[in-house]
């Protein structure tokens, strides 16, 4: 199931994206509380598998919870993507935004003021519209990072109004 397309414990708000319900992420809180080595081998052998989908899931429970054993394993897999000039893939940049989860959003801001490839900043803005209705202790960190990508000369037309909005809307 996990294979078959990319699931979040957040509204799903990217094409292909579904939730995955409040009943798994107590399961995975359990499992965490119960037996975590066995959660964290699972996770690791997902992150390492290179099925995107799993790949996705690993970094998705991750940065849900903030599972700082597994930290850096989510920068060695992210930075597999290459520059931030090319076009991530999915599972990519949800391990960059799950790395983001540790330092309350920054590093988010720094890659998204950093890339220049539209679809990622499509995909990043999507992340801020979650994450500032999810956490709402986080609002001013991602204005300040939305702000400052606001800012930039080089931006789509498109880009620039979904961001926009997404600021707006905080």
């Amino acid at each position: 199931i996990a294979r078959d397309r990319q699931w979040t414990f957040y509204a799903a708000t990217r094409e292909g994206e579904s939730n995955l319900g409040e009943a798994f992420a107590i399961l995975i809180k359990e499992l965490e509380r119960k037996n975590y080595e066995k959660l964290i081998n699972r996770i690791e052998t997902w992150l390492s598998s290179g099925d995107a989908n799993l790949m996705w899931l690993a970094s998705e429970v991750i940065g849900y919870r903030k599972i700082e054993d597994m930290k850096d394993e989510l920068v060695e897999a992210y930075q597999k993507a290459g520059d931030a000039s090319r076009e991530w893939p999915p599972w990519a940049l949800n391990c960059k935004w799950a790395h983001s989860r540790f330092d309350n959003f920054q590093s988010l801001n720094e890659f998204l003021n950093k890339t220049t490839n539209k679809v990622n900043q499509i995909w990043l803005l999507q992340a801020y519209t979650q994450m500032g209705i999810s956490y709402p202790k986080t609002r001013e960190t991602l204005r300040e990072g939305l702000s400052m990508f606001l800012k930039r000369n080089d931006l789509d037309a498109e880009v620039k109004a979904r961001a926009e909005k997404v600021l707006s809307s905080m």
